[in-house]
């Protein structure tokens, strides 16, 4: 059988390429040879309706990652097509992630840095994340490591979620509030959420106007969670104190104007990217195709 790559990410730093081979899958790499996959190592494309037209023998589409919107689910299930996803492996990576941009932000982490790197040795003031509100925008499983974190740093924790989350309230004295609340109270926002119809552009121009001057946003949830354009333009007049986002509508964001501002801290979509995570994932989806191969249940069907 033929197991076609074309995520960036499988297989670098891990051993993953050999546990593929050493299963007696000949290993792909050209988008060219999708017409001879059996299976499919899935990144950030986008899998529709082309995809699966040229993907007349595919059996197995392994996603490496847990979102899934840039697969459409129901043509692969149309065709036969087996679709799998790994479970949250990177919760910790993606909170640690979240809290590094906010002391980023919150210290001047990076103005400081160059000063001192320039020997200019002029010291910009930051801010504590002591004692400030954060607000959780999605308290699924990378929400709740993120409010563990900020529990650990003496912060006040307010979120909003589809549905309430009491164990996560008794755990981190978090309170529950409206999402139009939690961008008015909150000095910090951090944004957690899939992508869908439904949380597409959440982070409207509307919402991002209720922010206090003082408050940052920090999303490392999906791109088209936040309107970018209005984004910049709060950034740039300066009415909040700062953004930072490991993800854009457009990935690289080549052009974005956002890229440009002093006040914005971007990463090129580093949520998982460590040797750690990337290992865990990369074994997810061997162990999804060694079922497979088996004629066993997948675990982690989409």
């Amino acid at each position: 059988m033929n197991v076609l790559i074309t995520s960036k990410s499988f297989g670098h730093g891990t051993d993953g390429i050999e546990m593929l081979k050493d299963l007696g899958l000949d290993v792909l790499y050209r988008n060219e040879d999708l017409s001879n996959a059996d299976i499919y190592i899935a990144g950030d494309e986008r899998c529709g309706k082309e995809f699966f037209e040229k993907a007349k023998n595919l059996k197995l589409l392994c996603r490496r990652g847990t979102g899934i919107d840039n697969i459409d689910v129901e043509k692969a299930h149309k065709r036969g097509i087996i679709v799998t996803k790994v479970p949250s492996v990177m919760k910790e990576a993606v909170a640690e992630l979240t809290f590094g941009l906010m002391l980023i932000l919150s210290r001047r982490l990076l103005l400081n840095i160059e000063s001192a790197r320039c020997g200019r040795w002029e010291k910009s003031m930051g801010a504590d994340l002591s004692g400030k509100t954060v607000g959780i925008i999605g308290m699924g499983e990378i929400g709740r490591e993120v409010a563990h974190r900020a529990f650990a740093f003496g912060m006040n924790i307010i979120y909003y979620n589809r549905s309430r989350k009491e164990n996560v309230e008794r755990e981190y004295n978090a309170k529950y509030v409206e999402i139009d609340e939690l961008m008015r109270d909150a000095d910090f926002i951090t944004l957690h959420l899939p992508l869908s119809g439904e949380t597409k552009g959440i982070i409207s121009k509307e919402r991002l106007s209720l922010m206090k001057n003082s408050s940052y946003l920090i999303n490392v949830g999906r791109g088209a969670l936040v309107d970018e354009d209005a984004l910049y333009s709060i950034l740039k007049e300066g009415r909040i104190a700062g953004a930072a986002s490991d993800v854009f509508i457009n990935e690289p964001p080549q052009g974005s104007l956002l890229l440009d501002l002093p006040n914005f801290v971007p990463t090129p979509h580093i949520g998982s990217a460590t040797i750690d995570t990337a290992k865990k994932m990369d074994n997810s989806v061997v162990m999804e195709i060694e079922r497979f191969l088996r004629g066993e249940s997948n675990i982690n069907i989409v």
